[in-house]
């Protein structure tokens, strides 16, 4: 319809609608609503989001609808307005006269083929294309005449206020799918882009693991997925932050003084102090020394060791010094402190807890008034709470000890199978596991107590005058009748013979 026909249009509205006002009654309900359709309530960029124009509650039959529409065009934009062919009416339907989109606002007029229509229907579909984040509603626009949502009677084209104008429900626009555990969906003013695994830290010797239930990550530091394999290596270990960390030399003691070496085969190291990598020969600088654990000691005078405990005394002549340690300077007089102690090189020495057993496993006490110890050994700080694993203990002495399968049932045939769940233990005899391949050793069984039971001779016919062979390339049996078997050397009682079945025959 060109600019001309619309102007038209819109003046005989205008002229209808002020005969209406000033001659026709008080109309009855008439409403029009927008309503969406079902799967556009919540939608993604790119979708479509339907909205069907009703009408409803009619007074008279009509043949004309113009609606100004308003939405948010930075949310959504509209593509089209098709009316609607009314179902009761198949010859009969809506056409579209005009419609202009202006910033959103939406200015839609159509008027009805054919006979007029009186009931409840839809007059059109909105369709409508999301292209951005937000919330939004399409509703009606409240304009001043001539420019107001109306409908047109059929009898007289007069004007019809709707009494009702009810807009659409909430039209949500997200990217978001509402799961954690995908990552946090986001929108690039384009197109939705999905998120990233919120628990991925991005090292490799951690085990990730996503709880969608209570959108919580749990990130565990696994050593085994570091691991060389190699002792001489070191133990190489998991640092949930750095990733694997290489493991440090395991018989480099740091010390210079001793000789380090690393048995690869064994897992085992030496570390042998050796006081002459430190020696300068000099008696008055004091004997250099190697300290296993400090490193190479300086010689001080011999006689002069700084060390308050001591008493010293020095003959230079002699090369000869008397330095006598005296534990008493030290003593605190606590028993729990430990035995306070004289170095005669580090001077008062520090008692060690007399009761600290060194045993983690183990309740450490100290009693100061009668001067003993107790270290009780608790099972239950090994425990690791699965029963698969066997039961944890605590020794006193080596601590904690790792349990023993408890449903290894030591017989090799059998398959033990342990239930985390239950709790219980399964042990199921499996005869294949003591096949040893040969068909004249007989089938081997496995007896669920006494393990592999060998087969018997698959050619032993139990008849004592056969002389019964096996062929183990061809997997068969022979079993040769020998009169001389039966023979009992008595010439009265004729030739005894073999039967292959009855056995010797007299």
């Amino acid at each position: 319809m060109n600019i001309s026909g619309k102007e038209r249009l819109v003046g005989g509205m205008i002229a209808t609608l002020v005969v209406m006002l000033l001659t026709a009654p008080a109309m009855a309900a008439n409403d029009l609503s927008l309503n969406v359709a079902a799967g556009s309530e919540t939608v993604v960029p790119g979708d479509t989001i339907t909205v069907t124009l009703d009408v409803s509650g009619l007074s008279d039959a009509v043949n004309g609808v113009q609606v100004l529409l308003n939405y948010d065009d930075t949310l959504m934009t509209l593509v089209d307005i098709v009316p609607e062919t009314v179902v009761a009416l198949p010859a009969e339907g809506w056409v579209e006269v005009s419609q202009t989109d202006d910033l959103g606002d939406v200015n839609w007029a159509a008027v009805i083929n054919g006979d007029a229509i009186f009931l409840d229907h839809k007059i059109a579909t909105l369709t409508f294309t999301a292209i951005a984040e937000g919330a939004t509603t399409v509703t009606f626009r409240l304009d001043a005449a001539p420019f107001f949502t109306k409908l047109t009677r059929e009898s007289d084209s007069t004007t019809i206020l709707p009494d009702t104008k009810l807009p659409t429900g909430t039209i949500i626009i997200t990217c978001d799918d509402g799961l954690f555990c995908n990552g946090a969906e986001t929108f690039d003013g384009a197109i939705c882009q999905p998120g990233t695994d919120p628990c991925d830290d991005g090292v490799v010797c951690t085990v990730d693991v996503c709880d969608e239930t209570l959108d919580t990550c749990t990130n565990t530091a696994d050593n085994t997925l570091c691991d060389d394999g190699g002792f001489c290596n070191g133990a190489e270990t998991c640092d949930p932050a750095l990733d694997c960390q290489a493991g440090t030399n395991p018989c480099d003691d740091g010390v210079a003084c001793t000789v380090d070496v690393c048995d690869e085969i064994l897992n085992s190291c030496t570390n042998t102090a050796d006081n002459t990598l430190c020696d300068d020969l000099l008696f008055c600088n004091g004997a250099e020394t190697c300290d296993a654990a400090l490193d190479c000691q300086a010689g001080t005078d011999p006689c002069d060791d700084g060390v308050a405990c001591t008493v010293d005394a020095c003959d230079e002549t002699f090369d000869t010094c008397t330095n006598t340690s005296d534990n008493t300077l030290c003593d605190d007089t606590l028993f729990c402190n430990g035995a306070e102690t004289c170095d005669p090189v580090l001077d008062c020495q520090a008692g060690t807890d007399p009761c600290e057993d060194g045993v983690a496993c183990t309740v450490d006490t100290c009693d100061e008034v009668a001067d003993t110890c107790a270290n009780t050994a608790d099972d239950t700080l090994c425990d690791d709470g699965l029963f698969c694993n066997g039961p944890e203990t605590c020794d006193a002495a080596l601590d904690c000890q790792a349990g023993i399968d408890p449903c290894d049932d030591g017989v090799s045939c059998t398959v033990d199978v342990c239930d985390e769940v239950a709790n219980a233990c399964g042990n199921t005899a499996d005869d294949t596991l003591c096949d040893d391949g040969l068909f004249c050793n007989g089938a081997e069984t496995c007896d669920a107590v006494l393990d592999c039971q060998a087969g018997t001779d698959p050619c032993d016919d139990v008849v004592g005058c056969t002389v019964d062979t096996c062929d183990e390339v061809a997997n068969t049996c022979a079993n040769t009748p020998d009169n001389t078997l039966c023979d009992d050397t008595l010439f009265c009682n004729g030739a005894e013979t073999c039967d292959p079945s009855l056995d010797c025959q007299a």
